[in-house]
């Protein structure tokens, strides 16, 4: 009955609303548009900038044959912002959409007039010609873009080089080449040309840049930005070049070849980057124990374990060096690690403690279960201690996790992680702990708990150990004055079998949330 007297009212509002609520937002809108085209002919300068944006943003058709016709205003400024409305209008990826809505597409039109706003005697109307061009996306604009990267205007070049990255065409990849080895470009131009050889794949301009990379003498920013485009290409020679830039004393040149070989993570570069963590530069030592990580080769491990030792070394590059141990995942780092973690520098003590976590092993959840003991430690890095253990799944660790999360003077930030990585761990040890927990003053840590006790009994229950009498012990709990925990409990209760009374009494919860879980359980 109910049903009905609601469809009673909704049927009839929703008929009005398609047959006349619908029609007049659409005559709406064209009114709006035809209102915008007649402004873009208003005698004010502010109406007729207003009436361009806008109408790009409306992608109607209508607004295409109008724009057209601003590209040869008198007004520099309305002539750019007409160039920039076309390509918002025309964007191709609008166009799908425009054509289910109009029946019709007239982005073709705007082609040709752009191509000719290429060669306006205003830069700012060129860059927005050369940006729309690239939006609608038409391969009859790539000639003329390539032109476009003699332009005076090193704008215009700079945005060029981008528009053809997007429009993705083979065509460009020796103008661009050309960009990039000219000295005379800026920066900036040189750089937009590196990043659109990079996009448009540079397999064709790869004999040129490594002649550029091993020859390029003072030219260091060309030579970083040719192995910037070549970086991806998979060429061999790309790692030997890079190799041989190890030996340059020019120290970009050295940043740059240690950083891209730990991106590209070739083999070769194992023991060039060993004999460079003994360079009296400390950036090039903290890069190279930074890529020989990134690599992952375990050859690695021993003199990053003997620059982690050596307390003559800065914190911060020991620091990199724990990180970096963590990420070889090498077991015989974890004495090292184990006397970082108590260093005087909490720095370093948290990059051990978080390489710890890293690498399965018995000492290194030994070391781990010390941290989150110690009361003197801060309590971040007790907490990721916790998280770590919690990670591992390391069964000797439930009894020290416990004590943490019953002793009501411990920080509550490190009870809380005690509780999560409880419930990581599924063991059921932990649930008398967790149910204290629930009557503990803190909101966040009975929230916590209340998910750490679902996580055990869903664990339970995939593993078939589930403590039958542990609803009766639950249901108390529900009676909690927080809704987050009472939800948490509700979804733990419905993973038991005969849960249908316990779950009946939380139908009639004041929060709705409750309710519903309630009801899936049921």
């Amino acid at each position: 009955m109910k049903l009905f007297r609601m469809y009673r009212y909704w049927v009839p509002a929703f008929l009005f609303s398609f047959f006349f609520i619908l029609p007049c937002l659409g005559s709406a809108e064209d009114e709006r548009v035809e209102m915008l085209i007649r402004d873009l002919n208003h005698q004010d300068y502010n109406v007729r900038s207003k009436a361009i944006a806008k109408i790009g943003w409306f992608h109607d058709p209508r607004g295409v044959k109008p724009l057209i016709i601003l590209l040869k205003d008198n007004d520099k400024r309305i002539r750019a912002q007409a160039a920039g409305a076309l390509g918002i209008l025309n964007d191709k990826q609008f166009r799908v959409w425009a054509t289910k809505k109009f029946g019709h597409n007239e982005y073709e039109l705007a082609i040709g007039p752009l191509i000719d706003a290429l060669k306006d005697d205003d830069s700012s109307v060129r860059w927005q010609a050369v940006k729309a061009l690239a939006k609608i996306g038409d391969k009859t604009a790539v000639d003329p873009l390539i032109e476009s990267l003699n332009d005076d205007n090193p704008r215009v070049r700079e945005r060029a080089c981008l528009s053809l990255a997007q429009l993705g065409d083979n065509r460009a990849v020796k103008p661009l080449v050309g960009i990039l080895i000219d000295k005379n470009n800026s920066y900036s131009v040189r750089t937009s040309a590196a990043s659109a050889l990079k996009r448009i794949g540079a397999e064709d301009a790869v004999e040129p840049l490594i002649a550029l990379m091993e020859h390029g003498g003072e030219d260091w920013r060309g030579r970083s930005l040719a192995a910037a485009a070549l970086e991806e290409t998979g060429d061999p020679r790309i790692v030997d070049v890079l190799i041989n830039w190890l030996s340059t004393e020019h120290n970009h040149l050295k940043m740059e070849a240690l950083k891209m070989l730990g991106r590209i993570g070739d083999k070769r570069a194992v023991v060039p980057l060993i004999d460079m963590l003994g360079d009296e530069n400390p950036m090039i030592r903290e890069q190279s124990i930074e890529s020989l990580g990134s690599i992952g080769d375990h050859r690695a491990a021993q003199p990053i374990i003997e620059i982690l030792a050596d307390n003559r070394e800065s914190s911060y590059i020991r620091s990199k060096a724990a990180a970096a141990l963590g990420v070889l995942k090498d077991p015989d780092g974890i004495e090292s690690l184990s006397k970082a973690a108590r260093d005087q520098n909490w720095e370093l003590r948290d990059q051990a403690v978080e390489a710890l976590g890293r690498i399965p092993d018995r000492r290194s959840v030994e070391a781990l279960i010390s941290v989150l003991k110690d009361r003197t430690e801060i309590y971040q890095i007790r907490v990721k201690a916790a998280s770590a253990l919690g990670k591992m799944k390391a069964e000797q660790a439930v009894e020290p996790m416990i004590s943490v999360l019953e002793n009501k003077r411990e920080i509550i930030h490190v009870r809380i992680a005690a509780a999560d990585s409880l419930g990581q761990m599924g063991n059921t040890l932990a649930i008398d702990a967790l149910i204290n927990a629930l009557s503990d003053r803190r909101p966040k840590l009975n929230k916590r708990a209340s998910i750490a006790l679902h996580d055990i009994i869903v664990h339970g229950s995939e593993t078939g150990h589930q403590d039958r009498g542990l609803p009766e012990t639950l249901k108390p709990a529900l009676k909690h004055d927080d809704p987050a925990t009472r939800l948490q409990i509700v979804r733990a209760l419905s993973e038991f079998e005969g849960t249908l009374d316990v779950l009946g009494k939380a139908l009639d919860d004041s929060d709705r949330h409750v309710r519903e879980a309630a009801i899936e359980g049921s």
